[in-house]
């Protein structure tokens, strides 16, 4: 302790401005953890997402033939998410896109 003592006294600082100082410095750097938390929230979200969600698009059904588009028959906790964009059925068709557990399409086809 003594050291630092000296060093200020040398540079001409009080104890009042290294305490000052330090009380800065500690702040800065809860102020730059809190940054970093914050980013890496973001970024792990960022991830999870990518991991677990759907992203469809363009899907398209023509000629009598058949599409669907989101979750069919998926168990209750599923959290994936979803983005599905674009999907297209003309001319008596049917367009599938999406999440589906042991669901029967037949029902959802044309008779031909």
């Amino acid at each position: 302790m003594e050291v630092v003592k000296y060093r200020a006294e040398a540079s001409g600082s009080s104890e009042s401005d290294d305490k000052e100082s330090f009380a800065s410095d500690v702040e800065r750097r809860k102020n730059m953890v809190e940054i970093s938390g914050t980013v890496c929230k973001k970024a792990l979200k960022a991830v999870k997402l990518e991991r677990v969600a759907q992203n469809i698009s363009d899907v398209c059904a023509t000629a009598q033939s058949t599409a669907l588009a989101g979750k069919f028959n998926v168990e209750g906790s599923d959290t994936t998410g979803q983005d599905i964009i674009k999907i297209h059925a003309d001319q008596r068709s049917f367009a599938v896109a999406g999440m589906a557990n042991n669901f029967d399409f037949t029902s959802f086809v044309p008779r031909r």
